[in-house]
């Protein structure tokens, strides 16, 4: 598998679980859970989220300089050769 092909699974793979993530954020509370505890598990969640998001930026812009990059390599090795 190409790294391109690695790094657009891993971002498709990435947002589904930032999905995943912002539907939990969005559930109510449980019936008879200590506001303390409410209140760490939301911050846990969104520092998850926040953690994963900044992956996702840079897993992006990896997409979009991968073809940069190869141009690059190309023209460095025909240089050398």
């Amino acid at each position: 598998m190409s790294n391109v092909r690695r790094s657009a699974a891993a971002f498709d793979e990435l947002k589904q679980q930032l999905d995943q993530l912002d539907v939990k954020l969005h559930q109510p509370t449980a019936a008879g859970e200590a506001p303390e505890l409410a209140q760490a598990l939301r911050w846990a969640l969104e520092t998850q989220r926040e953690a994963w998001w900044a992956e996702s930026r840079m897993l992006e812009q990896e997409l979009l300089s991968q073809a940069v990059r190869e141009a690059l390599y190309k023209a460095q090795r025909d240089q050398t050769h």
